[in-house]
């Protein structure tokens, strides 16, 4: 039985803000030395500890900035937004891309951190990875597969990251059920180009914010 896409977004989440909230900025060495399985895998518990040490609605503002503040060292958002623009990334001014790349992150944190509360323990399972080619230019790729059960029901969510010299790994897109998070966004945004332009876009995403 299929799920819709906006549901496993919900649900995919949390495996996310797991991912990018274990290490500290300044374990450049340390974090080096982790696969982008490992470094997944290792995550997973974290983030339900996470969620039981900061529950509660008293706690809901520090919570959320926890996780935002966890968020932008690991998540690029940046990459995220050239890849969801395609050719549109290119048309645009310095400002427009700053003002995109704020806005769509902003837009994406807060529709995790809505819904970091459904992770529960032995949710998710990391099944596979796959390391790639590097590129020419050195830059490590990665595929890191995961299983996930919800209300009965098992699906794929396969994560997309890649590494550059000594930093860390980051996540660059989300596969669920052979759909990328960034080639949906990539038709969605495209549509609103074409209707609207590049301004209209960004006013529509700060819109939903």
């Amino acid at each position: 039985m299929k799920i819709l896409f906006g549901t496993l977004l919900t649900i995919v989440v949390s495996t996310l803000i797991g991912f990018i909230s274990q290490f500290p900025v300044s374990s450049v060495s340390a974090q080096t030395t982790f696969t982008a399985k490992q470094r997944i895998s290792s995550t997973l518990e974290n983030l339900v500890s996470i969620v039981e040490q900061n529950g509660g609605e008293e706690v809901s503002a520090i919570r959320r900035q926890k996780l935002r503040s966890a968020i932008n060292p690991y998540f690029d958002f940046a990459e995220m937004s050239k890849r969801s623009l395609a050719k549109h990334w290119q048309e645009m001014d310095i400002d427009q891309k700053r003002d995109f790349v704020s806005a769509f992150s902003n837009l994406l944190a807060r529709t995790y951190i809505d819904k970091i509360e459904l992770i529960r323990k032995g949710m998710v399972e990391v099944v596979s990875n796959k390391d790639f080619p590097p590129t020419t230019s050195g830059v490590e790729r990665a595929s890191v597969k995961t299983m996930v059960t919800h209300k009965g029901e098992k699906f794929p969510i396969e994560y997309r990251l890649y590494r550059k010299g000594d930093e860390d790994w980051k996540v660059y897109d989300v596969i669920v059920e052979n759909i990328g998070l960034v080639s949906n966004y990539r038709t969605e945004f495209s549509s609103i180009i074409r209707k609207k332009g590049i301004s209209g876009l960004i006013t529509d995403i700060k819109a939903k914010q």
